[in-house]
């Protein structure tokens, strides 16, 4: 019960994480396109925003349902882990004030290796959960319940981590 738990909190997290950022380009895929273009060193129009918001939003509905869960989690897991691989070069080519888009186009936190660092870290247990998902498991039952206040806590987490990178960046004048 306990690793059921866990994977459905695992899941929910990811689930909550993606559709916010999906959902958030594809309502204004205007608003990233600086962001992106930034990250890709070209210019790009709102097409690649929504095939990324499009990447995010079904990433996200895959781990909701157990057949898809392992994919779905792998998928979130390789997003985390290739905007953590963008946003490192961008730190070691010196864009230290380059937006990174995690909070939405409005944040005003910069990249960093503390967000490399976070998705890299956020990324473990999303691995975890499509290395070990099994396809046959029941979303619905009562691990599900004990697995919600888990994913409220992760999210909290999420939320204050990126806090606390804000607030340094603050301090430090980067913005």
């Amino acid at each position: 019960m306990l690793t059921d738990t866990l994977a459905h909190a695992v899941a929910l997290f990811g689930c909550a994480l993606f559709i916010q950022a999906g959902f958030s380009k594809l309502r204004r895929p205007a608003a990233y396109e600086q962001v992106v273009s930034a990250y890709l060193r070209r210019p790009v129009g709102s097409w690649p925003v929504r095939i990324i918001g499009v990447i995010e939003v079904d990433a996200a509905l895959a781990c909701l349902l157990p057949p898809l869960r392992p994919a779905g989690a792998a998928a979130c897991a390789l997003l985390l882990l290739g905007y953590a691989i963008l946003m490192a070069r961008e730190v070691a080519a010196g864009h230290r004030t380059l937006r990174c888009g995690c909070a939405g186009p409005a944040s005003e936190v910069r990249v960093s290796y503390a967000l490399v660092a976070r998705n890299a870290v956020i990324a473990l247990p999303l691995i975890g959960l499509a290395a070990t998902s099994t396809p046959s498991e029941f979303m619905f039952n009562s691990a599900l319940m004990l697995a919600m206040p888990l994913t409220a806590v992760l999210l909290l987490s999420y939320v204050t981590v990126e806090g606390l990178i804000a607030n340094r960046q603050r301090w430090r004048g980067i913005y």
